[in-house]
């Protein structure tokens, strides 16, 4: 899926879109490095994601029904 966020200071917001549907990034947050954000996923599942931010990437975790996964990602 894809994950389009906006930061504007310390907010946070934007979409996630997975088998072409779009869903809105629901509790965004940024503290420091931190970043978390929860949506729905394709089923409906609530889906949490914990991340370090790393200048350009971030790496950490997508928690839901199934367990974690790890995600990695970067800024376009």
């Amino acid at each position: 899926g894809t994950v389009t966020l906006t930061q504007h200071y310390q907010r946070v917001g934007g979409t996630v879109t997975i088998g072409g549907k779009t869903q809105p990034v629901l509790g965004a947050a940024l503290r420091g490095d931190a970043l978390t954000f929860a949506f729905n996923d394709g089923e409906g599942v609530l889906r949490a994601a914990h991340v370090v931010v790393d200048g350009p990437e971030f790496k950490g975790r997508l928690t839901g029904r199934a367990g974690n996964v790890t995600i990695t990602g970067s800024r376009r």
